[in-house]
């Protein structure tokens, strides 16, 4: 009895795969506060399973066994979020985790009504060219109130933030220079003192 219990362990083991399991994903898609997360993971033939935290404890969907799930995060800021890459039965191998910051901006605007004029040309705002390589433009001389204006390229996983321009009055420039950001996607933000405008800008 002992041997064919022994017998029956070894083949049961023998006939699971022997993997190693590399855990890594990428966001496939932000917009605003909602983020789409790609499971980018090695399985080594075993059957993807995925465990995720994504760091928003306020959130009652915190949590995900989705490959691909779809994020909405409670409010603006930077997270901390986590997959880890798990197997079935019929694997040997070990799990594995991997974590990443990721920076989400609300872009909701949020305005008094004496800014509705703001509203009306917000919709025609654009960036180009976009993607961009070195240069690019704002689609018009934008004009804000007057009062601080700052201008800033934040890239999505928080890590590179750059302050492109800071200073008072109601016009900012119309060419910015980033060249020496690292390739990826980027949050263009453009805040006074009531109001913020974002833009995505993808850098290659």
């Amino acid at each position: 009895m002992k041997k064919s219990f022994f017998l029956l362990a070894l083949i049961v083991g023998f006939c699971r795969i022997q993997a190693q399991i590399t855990a890594q994903f990428s966001i496939a898609n932000i917009d605003g506060l909602t983020v789409i997360f790609k499971d980018e993971s090695s399985y080594g033939g075993c059957t993807p399973k995925a465990s995720w935290d994504f760091g928003d404890p306020s959130s009652s969907e915190n949590t995900s066994a989705e490959l691909n799930p779809t994020h909405v995060f409670s409010e603006a800021g930077t997270y901390n979020v986590c997959l880890n890459a798990l197997s079935d039965f019929a694997c040997l191998a070990t799990s594995d985790m991997v974590c990443m910051d990721v920076t989400v901006v609300d872009t909701g605007s949020t305005m008094t009504t004496s800014h509705e004029s703001i509203i009306a040309r917000e919709a025609t705002f654009l960036v180009y060219p976009n993607p961009v390589t070195d240069i690019f433009q704002l689609s018009e001389y934008y004009q804000f109130d007057n009062g601080d204006i700052e201008v800033s390229l934040c890239s999505i996983t928080g890590n590179y933030q750059n302050t492109l321009y800071r200073g008072k009055g109601a016009l900012i420039p119309s060419t910015f220079d980033i060249g020496s950001a690292a390739k990826g996607l980027y949050f263009l933000i453009i805040k006074t003192d009531q109001h913020q405008l974002v833009r995505k800008v993808m850098k290659r």
